[in-house]
């Protein structure tokens, strides 16, 4: 498991901890169980903070070339200096341990895009298999021939398609020395590219060179309404979906969803939607299923909510060699006393597994 889910895992024992700790009298076995939950809680512990420690000495060996590599792409955004960086078509190639930093918060801003397992190429594209049908399998009698059937697959083309963002900076904002230039431009690059590829992730359509975003889910994906309580279309939709692919699986719903499914209470008076704080973020969750709201879903027409596993649904890739461009020396840059520098990250996601895709429609 990765450090979120070691958490996440944490936060779920502590829970069921509680509830039993909440109780005045307890038999043998809340007690043994209370006991377990203590010893997997500090295994979790410490399994945290070995991998805190091992990320610590792996930023010690690195900060040095770390620090050369901020001050050179500072250096670049400054004065256009390109000493120490790879340099393409008048732009420079942004170095590999901030660009992995921008892939990082990518991840961590972006809740579907980050959730892509993604491939790491460094040109080219690449071509993934998809299970097209598995086959089956039979008894035979000792010495009969077994029969030869093989796995169908189809290719899924994963191409480098250019997701690009501009930002303006002031000629006086870049010199002056006391800001973060690098910190700055990285943190402004990465909310818009975040939000451009989640995006892409719910409305992407191949044919406008974006990824195949959910709108693209095939009709057999789709789950009808009940007619019935919205509640109930919810816990048809997840039932559609495959038990083994629902431990990962999340909710993808608008705003004005979210606001309707926050304020629904079974007959005892408890909300379906509950919450979790991990790592001081509050988590919502229904039916044990994360709940993602996405302002995009307002443009999906006919669609209630996704169940998606994004894991298993999505494949994926992004270049490893992210390329910004410093331009000052036109005439709009020289008017305006400004600088323009443009990020590119090429990459590609298509749906590979739809049986990890339930679309929920309108009633």
């Amino acid at each position: 498991m990765n450090k979120k889910q070691l958490k996440e895992t944490r936060a779920k024992l502590e829970k069921t901890k509680n509830i039993l700790m909440k109780k005045e009298t307890r038999s043998v076995k809340e007690q043994r169980a209370i006991e377990e939950l203590d010893e997997q809680i500090f295994t979790i512990d410490k399994e945290l903070e070995q991998r805190k420690l091992e990320t610590r000495k792996v930023e010690n060996n690195n900060m040095e070339k770390h620090l050369e590599q901020i001050k050179a792409l500072e250096g670049f955004i400054r004065t256009k200096e390109v000493r120490d960086m790879t340099t393409s078509n008048g732009g420079a190639l942004i170095p590999t341990s901030i660009s992995e930093e921008i892939v990082e918060k990518l991840d961590e801003t972006a809740p579907l895009f980050g959730r892509v397992a993604k491939l790491t190429p460094v040109s080219g594209n690449l071509e993934i298999l998809k299970e097209k049908e598995i086959g089956v399998a039979g008894f035979f009698g000792e010495g009969d021939d077994l029969d030869i059937d093989d796995f169908e697959f189809e290719k899924v083309k994963l191409e480098q398609r250019r997701a690009g963002t501009v930002v303006k900076l002031t000629q006086k904002l870049v010199n002056d020395s006391g800001i973060d230039i690098v910190g700055y431009a990285n943190n402004l690059l990465v909310r818009r590219l975040a939000k451009t590829l989640d995006r892409a992730m719910v409305l992407g359509t191949v044919a406008k060179e974006e990824f195949e975003g959910l709108v693209n889910a095939p009709i057999e994906c789709e789950v009808a309404p009940l007619g019935g309580e919205k509640i109930d279309d919810y816990m048809n939709c997840l039932n559609e979906m495959h038990p083994t692919l629902q431990e990962q699986a999340v909710w993808v719903v608008s705003r004005e969803e979210f606001k309707k499914l926050s304020l629904m209470k079974d007959k005892v008076g408890n909300f379906y939607l509950t919450r979790d704080v991990i790592d001081g973020k509050p988590q919502y969750r229904l039916f044990g299923c994360e709940v993602l709201v996405s302002d995009d879903m307002a443009e999906v027409e006919g669609v209630q909510s996704y169940l998606v596993n994004v894991q298993e649904a999505f494949g994926g890739i992004i270049k490893k060699d992210m390329e910004l461009k410093h331009i000052n020396a036109d005439t709009k840059n020289a008017l305006r006393g400004s600088v323009t520098m443009i990020l590119d990250v090429f990459a590609d996601v298509k749906i590979k597994n739809e049986q990890a895709i339930r679309t929920l429609k309108v009633a």
